[in-house]
This record gives structure tokens, sequence and C-alpha cells, in this order.
């Protein structure tokens, strides 16, 4: 049988992206830093703090090279063109230091590549990750608290909501985002006019989401209404409970974050509407859909499926890649609140590193440096981290944003909460008890068939890390 897999992470890495898994939208302890306190974005003084942030004092310092762990690897990193403006900003600020970045590799690769190095005695100074409890719990990351205390000019920095404090543990910070984005439904333009198909408003429903991809499937002509990836089951069903009033986040949690319930009965029914929009109602082009009908690849990219969900950073990508009229909407609106999910990726600083103060510049720079947040904005690898004014125009106004519907842009950066699992311990096997619905899918159960017992299982594997957390 051919299978479709979600490709986004693949596309990520050949396209000119700063992104990835996760954080929580909520605090993962108790207690505030000031620097993740909101303040109005049109303050005359908020202004003018966050471009004085980063006023760079030259003093007389040795030369030294960071390393700089990356754990999305892409074209761009030797990509002199696209990182000239990015690098030379840094340089020209702080000329002493040298940035390397170097590939760590993905997921348990990451550890593994930060074990290598410090058993070779050339340890990463900067390292990026798609968690945070194991990283801190291991010893991994060093606590930035006590940098950001003698860091004024950071804590000048407005951050949104959620960009960093995000990164807390009872009070204590433990990583900076290192971008921050959105998942988006990118729609082929074609096909909708081809179905006579109105283009969805971007206040529109689940229930049109539903209308809308029923309406666009017809097999005769080899078009569906759903790419069915697995971004579906690992982002966004979480979100339609949330949005109809039924969870009090994207990942069917409890409010406390220690147990999931997504075998609730309102949840399951949520989870069973979509399930039956792909298979009951044929909206979605599955696997077993595409080996009957000989399709092969990527099924939105060869116009065989109208609607797929895949991260903002990919629209840069797509810019370039794709050949037939497409746009952006937002995710519905629920039966109580229109809300979205999206990744804030943490950036930390190596406990093992030899080089802190010169690491903790650049983190610094790298999240609260104006023109190191327009560049990272131009290339669509990460949303406002901030609500200034400028900052916020910058984004809205950039080039790589151009071609779509920017009013889609503004309300998924509104309503979009940062995905969660890095920061909930064993948040990887949440990961895989949802996607395993998929598997499961193709046995011919249902969600009330596989949740319940999937969600016993996983809820026993969070009291045991919960037990284990040493923060």
């Amino acid at each position: 049988m051919i299978k479709q897999v979600s490709n986004w992470k693949l596309k990520l890495f050949s396209g000119l992206v700063i992104t990835a898994l996760t954080a929580t939208a909520c605090s993962s302890g108790s207690g505030s830093n000031p620097s993740s306190s909101p303040s109005p974005a049109s303050s005359p003084k908020a202004t003018e703090n966050n471009e004085n942030a980063n006023k760079t004092e030259k003093p007389n310092q040795d030369p030294v090279t960071i390393r700089i762990g990356t754990n999305l690897y892409n074209e761009a990193w030797e990509n002199k063109e696209t990182w000239a403006k990015f690098t030379a900003d840094f340089k020209k600020k702080y000329p002493w230091i040298t940035l390397e970045f170097i590939f760590t590799g993905m997921g348990s690769e990451v550890k593994e590549a930060l074990n290598r190095q410090i058993a070779a005695k050339e340890p990463y100074d900067v390292f990026w990750g798609s968690t945070l409890r194991d990283f801190v719990d291991e010893g991994y990351a060093e606590n930035l608290t006590p940098y950001i205390e003698k860091s004024p000019d950071f804590k000048a920095f407005k951050f949104k909501p959620g960009v960093i404090d995000s990164f807390q543990i009872n009070g204590q910070q433990w990583a900076l985002s290192r971008g921050n984005d959105a998942f988006l439904l990118f729609i082929n333009k074609d096909i909708f006019a081809q179905r006579g198909v109105d283009l969805p408003k971007n206040n529109w429903t689940w229930d049109d989401f539903r209308k809308t991809a029923i309406a666009l499937t017809d097999p005769g002509k080899k078009t569906w209404g759903l790419q069915d990836i697995s971004s579906w089951e690992l982002f966004i069903t979480g979100v339609i409970p949330y949005s109809n009033g039924h969870t009090t986040n994207t990942r069917m949690l409890s409010k406390d974050h220690r147990t999931s319930i997504a075998n609730s009965p309102e949840v399951l029914e949520d989870l069973q509407w979509f399930q039956d929009l792909k298979l009951k109602d044929g909206a979605a082009l599955t696997s077993k859909l595409m080996s009957e009908n000989k399709i092969e690849g990527d099924t939105w990219m060869t116009g065989n499926a109208a609607i797929t969900v895949q991260p903002s950073p990919i629209i840069p990508v797509y810019n370039s890649q794709v050949k037939f009229n497409w746009d952006i909407v937002p995710l519905p609106a629920g039966t109580a609140q229109q809300k979205g999910i999206g990744f804030n990726s943490p950036m930390f600083l190596a406990k093992a590193s030899k080089n802190k103060e010169a690491a903790w510049t650049f983190m610094k720079w790298w999240t609260t440096d104006p023109d190191a947040q327009r560049i990272l904005q131009d290339i669509g690898g990460t949303f406002p981290a901030t609500n200034d004014e400028k900052l916020v125009d910058a984004f809205k106004n950039a080039e790589v944003y151009s071609k779509v519907n920017k009013e889609a842009l503004a309300i998924a950066a509104s309503v979009t909460e940062p995905d969660m699992w890095g920061t909930v311990p064993a948040g990887d096997k949440g990961m895989t008890a949802y996607e395993g619905f998929r598997k499961a899918e193709e046995e011919g159960k249902t969600a009330y068939d596989y949740y319940p017992q999937a969600v016993e299982k996983l809820n026993k594997e969070f009291a045991e890390a919960w037990s284990k957390t040493t923060k």
C-alpha cells in the first residue's frame, strides 16, 4: 500500500525556514519573569526600549567562536546569499564573536550529538531542541535567569505573552524562543474554481470546513477535498474540541496538563466527527484511495487534494515551487471560539559550554535585536515575538507574504497557541498516542474504539513522567 506521509519536515529542511516543535501557551510552572510581561505595542517608550535593547558595547574582547547545534538542516546554512545579512548584522555588532552552525540531527539524535561533543571536549555553546523538560532534567540546559537578571537590555524587550514564559519552570527561565509560527490551511484555488465552490472566509467554521471539503471532492476527476497527512491527527484534531469549548487547550489535556481527556464523551464526539468527514463522507484522499487510483507523491502539490495543513514557514517554499493558484486561510472557528496551534521552538544555552557569556550574547541578539527579528521575519522564519509596532508592520509588509491572504495570516497569529508537547513531561508519548489513531483507523477502528484504551495507557505514562521530573 502506498503510504502518504506528512512531509512538512522535509520541506522545511530544504526551504528558508526557522521552525520546529514545541512549547505551551501557559507557563510550565508558577512564577513569572519580568521580561515576559506584555505592554502596549503602541507606546513610544516600548518602541524605544525595543529599538535600544541591543545597543552594542564594543569592549576589547578576545576572539571567540561559538558552536550552535541546530536540529533543522536546510540549504540556507550554506547559502551565503540567504544568510549574508543575518551573519553580517551580528558580526557588525559583535565583531569578536564568530558563529558556527552545526546540524545535530533530530529527536534523540540531538542528545547523542551533545554527548558526543562533550566527550570530545568540544561542547556546543547553544543548541536547539524540540522539547524542554528532558533537557532541563537531564542537565543539558543552563538556567538563563541569572543572565537575564544582569541584562537590562533584555529585560527591556517587550515579548508577547507565551513567547518566552512558555520556557519557564517554577519561575526560572530555561530556554528562549528561536521562532514561533502557526499552522494554516493551504487551498488550491484552481480546484475551488473548477468545482464552483466559494473560497473560505477568514471567519469560517468547522461545519463550513466539512461542507467545503465534501463539495470539493470528485473521485471521477481524481480530486478530493483534503490531503490525508498525519499533521491532521498530530496537530489539528486537538484544536477542534478546544474551539468547541470541550477542552482548555489544543492537546486535549486536563487544566493542569497532567492527564489526557481525549476519552471524554464530548472530545470523542469531535474526534469521530473528523474521522467521519474523512471516511464516511469520503472527503480525504487516503493512502487506500491513492493506491486504488494510482496516485503518488504529495497530493496537494500534484493537484489531487484541494486543502492541506502546514506550518506557516512553508510559505517561502510554496512561493517558489507551487505552480497552481493557491492561498491560505486560518483554522476554522468552533462553536465557542476560533483557535489555532503552532510551534514556539526552544533555544538553549548549553550547560557544558565553554563560552557562556558569548553564547548568551548571541541568544539575546537572536531574540531581541530588531534587525535580527526583521531578517528572520523577512524569510518567513518567525511571527513577531513582540507587539512592537515597527516589527509588526515589518512582518505585515514582508515580501514573502505578498501573495497570500494577509488578514488570514494576522488572524492565525492572534489565535494561535504554542504546541505544549515539548514542555509536558512525556509529551512525546502523547504525540505517539494521538498519531497512533491513524494506524488504528487503517484497521477499521473508530475514535470510540481507539482512544479509551490509548488514553488509559498514556495517562499512566504521564503519571510516571511527572513523578520523575526534578524541576
